[in-house]
């Protein structure tokens, strides 16, 4: 949110299976990078250090020959990563990292190198592992674990990525149409996921849309929170936010369950739906919805959205806000 509007967006993306390069790669395509607001990306693939041996940190822009163990993977994203960075020339800079160190210690890698490299966000891959027929594959919970840990520490804002097993197979072409969504409640995260969304509204083969969620009766959040939040919209609303056409949508619901089920409607009509956090946040758009929550580090809406028992093509980035720490 912080950031210029023309100033480069510089991430670090987290690797723990080679399998999860096509999202990130397609994550990092519809940001749309242009010579006005280039991207620098840092992927950190990470490998869990076995035994007693001391923690090793990797630059492949400065290792003339890589290692023996685990090389093919680390090969693997840093040629796909190339070929990314060729077909974005001069608008996508990209560097490769490997740590390997203990699981306990992992996410102090993470934070430091994002800390060092000053990026404003960190991507996360989400624990479970879905296949293309849209079945539970996987679930590692030592990531979900190291995704906790990272959501506490980072110096910076962080999304979870949830890839269905579509976001890396469809592409942002001449002759396709990508779809994706913003949902917005309101507050610190869904205001860092909109500003997010708002990069992609300068292609012409991805639809943006913008779901706003409002209470009936609303209480509950601060005044100046309303007023932080209709600054934002203020563009969307007059569609004044890039190159390309942006759908604003409006939703009245009185409580919790009619947020869910206008939420769980939309999972089949998009390719990505962006959402905030949003944790630990009450309000009348998810009342009743948070003793429900099976995964808490996705917020409220992004558990809907990931749901086991929902049928869902529909990939997820759930962004949190860095943290305010108190003194």
């Amino acid at each position: 949110m912080h950031y210029r509007h023309n100033a480069e967006l510089r991430v670090l993306a987290c690797i723990h299976r080679p399998d999860a390069i096509s999202a990130i790669t397609k994550l990092l395509e519809v940001m749309c990078p242009t010579s006005e607001r280039p991207v620098v990306v840092f992927v950190l693939h990470l490998i869990e250090l076995i035994g007693r041996a001391s923690p090793i940190f990797i630059s492949h822009q400065m290792q003339k020959k890589t290692m023996s163990n685990n090389s093919s993977y680390s090969k693997n994203i840093i040629l796909a990563l190339n070929h990314f960075k060729r077909h974005n020339s001069g608008v996508v800079s990209v560097n490769v990292f490997t740590t390997i160190c203990p699981l306990m210690f992992m996410h102090e890698d993470i934070c430091i190198l994002g800390l060092d490299k000053l990026t404003s966000l960190i991507v996360l891959p989400f624990y479970r592992k879905w296949s293309i027929d849209g079945l539970v594959e996987s679930d590692d919970n030592t990531i979900r674990t190291l995704n906790c840990s990272v959501l506490e520490l980072a110096p910076c804002s962080v999304g979870i990525l949830v890839d269905r097993g579509h976001l890396g197979r469809s592409t942002v072409s001449s002759k396709s149409s990508y779809s994706v969504a913003m949902i917005f409640l309101g507050g610190n995260d869904d205001r860092e996921a909109l500003t997010f969304a708002k990069r992609m509204a300068n292609n012409r083969n991805i639809t943006l849309t913008m779901v706003h969620f409002v209470a009936v009766s609303d209480d509950v959040d601060s005044h100046w929170d309303k007023l932080l939040d209709n600054e934002i919209l203020k563009d969307v609303k007059l569609n004044n936010v890039g190159d390309e056409y942006v759908i604003y949508l409006e939703e009245m619901v009185k409580d919790g369950p009619q947020t869910a089920l206008i939420v769980r409607s939309l999972v089949d009509e998009y390719d990505l739906i962006i959402v905030g956090r949003w944790h630990n946040v009450e309000s009348p758009q998810t009342s009743g919805l948070a003793e429900w929550s099976e995964f808490p580090e996705l917020g409220i809406i992004g558990d809907l959205l990931t749901s086991s028992d929902l049928d869902s093509k529909s990939s997820v980035l759930v962004v949190m806000q860095q943290q305010q720490i108190d003194s």
